[in-house]
């Protein structure tokens, strides 16, 4: 669920005024480095829970 709230948060971070700068980069980051990091773990963990079926050889 906090991958979601972040989201929906994103935009309403990028409407803070200037005085908050520090805050929009903090969330446009952490929302960065979640987006990669769930690309990352969809390539990585089917990989390792669904093996590769064995070749199978025509005789």
């Amino acid at each position: 669920m906090a991958r979601v709230t972040l989201f929906v948060m994103l935009p309403i971070a990028l409407t803070l005024p200037s005085a908050w700068q520090a805050a929009i980069v903090v969330v446009v980051f952490q929302s960065l480095v979640e987006l990669l990091g769930m690309v990352a773990f969809l390539r990585w963990v089917p990989s390792k829970l669904i093996p590769e079926p064995p070749e199978q050889t025509l005789n």
